[in-house]
């Protein structure tokens, strides 16, 4: 179904990683005032998950306009956050993932670096420190403008699959949870990879799908009679319209034309920690620090990480 470029085109779509077309429905998403009001046929749409690979999506997909993404994605979009949050999502973590990157990539020259999805840059921002040359791709106007401007870095205010970034010119390509936010997440890799040189790396963040307090939610929603999928909010923030698991994430970027060098899922117990104020939700994910720490020793936290090399 196709509206005008003030909302958006929603269609069927095959599995973003395999490209199987054997979703199989795990849930019915919860949806926002704010989504609804620019979502066509959104009562329809359900959360899905490929049995082939295990990637999650919601059917029929999403594909919001410019206009759409800028009104979904606005200043509002970032929670009020606590201070461990906040020096954790751009100081800690930021510093870790370049440290990895770092010790990937051969000595010499300083790399053209280039973050998809910048936001805020705080990551451009460790990375200029480092002494390197970086680019933004950032499809928020608002977060664009202001990093820019703040950095004195070029960055460029589109979408990926509408930006022309020259072919083979960056060293690194780095993107933080925003792969996930992505209808077609293989138009990111082939892009990472059209960008790169031969031997560059691609560094990906992104939330576990499958992460175990997800499964637990999603027994305890069962137990009192709701149909919600916990795997993935596409129609809420923070609009993961697609999910992962280390499986098909791997498939996705082998089939992309990446070798997978190191894959780590990372964090959970301290999810109660990111919110500034003691809310609902805050309370909820303190109740849940047993399963997310759980998740956390056994592998099934709920981040993953995933460094690639280009073939």
């Amino acid at each position: 179904m196709k509206t005008d470029e003030s909302m958006s085109d929603v269609r069927h779509a095959p599995c973003g990683a395999c490209q199987a077309e054997e979703p199989q429905v795990v849930g019915v998403p919860r949806v926002s005032e704010q989504a609804k009001a620019v979502t066509p046929g959104w009562e329809a749409m359900r959360v899905v998950r490929c049995a082939q690979c295990g990637f999650y999506y919601v059917d029929p997909m999403p594909f919001w306009s410019g206009d759409t993404l800028q009104t979904l994605y606005d200043e509002k979009y970032f929670s009020e956050e606590s201070m461990w949050w906040h020096r954790q999502r751009t100081e800690v973590d930021p510093q870790r993932r370049l440290d990895a990157i770092e010790k990937e990539r051969e000595k010499g020259c300083a790399p053209k670096f280039l973050d998809i999805g910048c936001g805020q840059g705080y990551v451009l921002e460790h990375a200029l420190q480092r002494g390197w040359d970086v680019w933004g791709l950032e499809p928020s106007q608002v977060w664009a403008e202001q990093t820019s401007t703040r950095l004195g870095v070029k960055v460029w205010i589109n979408r990926v699959e509408e930006t022309d970034v020259p072919a083979e010119s960056c060293d690194i390509v780095f993107s933080d949870s925003v792969i996930e936010h992505l209808p077609e997440p293989r138009v990111m890799m082939n892009f990472a990879r059209r960008v790169l040189k031969r031997g560059g790396i691609a560094y990906f963040v992104t939330s576990r799908a499958d992460a175990l307090v997800n499964h637990f939610r999603r027994f305890v929603f069962r137990l009192v009679g709701s149909q919600r999928s916990p795997f993935i909010e596409p129609l809420c923030r923070p609009y993961h319209v697609v999910g992962f698991t280390p499986r098909c994430l791997t498939i996705l970027a082998e089939r992309s034309g990446f070798e997978m060098r190191h894959l780590w899922v990372r964090h959970g117990s301290e999810e109660w920690r990111k919110e500034r104020r003691w809310t609902t939700s805050k309370f909820k994910s303190l109740a849940l620090l047993p399963v997310f720490t759980l998740g956390e020793i056994l592998g099934r936290g709920t981040t993953i990480d995933l460094l690639l090399i280009r073939r």
